[in-house]
């Protein structure tokens, strides 16, 4: 799941403020600009279109979490990123 890759991208003695911090600075931004660059694109897509912008801006943060669960993996085969749910024995 997206938290327990998150917790485990931090050291333990900053694990709590790094989630937050990085959690809530991501909702911030993606969630406070989301109403802005919907409306934006709805002129430059349309209504009436195959998709409408709201749904493109979301389906775009889909196609990049996705990505980000991919470059994990494939940093951690690497053994690049040691993530808990990917170790042989976790905890």
């Amino acid at each position: 799941s997206l938290y327990l890759w998150m917790v485990e991208l931090f050291p333990v003695h900053v694990r709590v403020t790094g989630v937050s911090v990085a959690y809530n600075v991501g909702v911030g931004i993606v969630g406070g600009m989301g109403p802005l660059v919907s409306d934006a694109a709805d002129r430059v897509i349309g209504a009436k279109g195959l998709v409408s912008a709201p749904a493109a801006y979301t389906m775009a943060f889909g196609v990049l979490w996705a990505l980000a669960c991919v470059g994990s993996r494939c940093l951690a085969s690497k053994g690049l990123m040691r993530l808990t749910h990917i170790r042989d024995s976790p905890y």
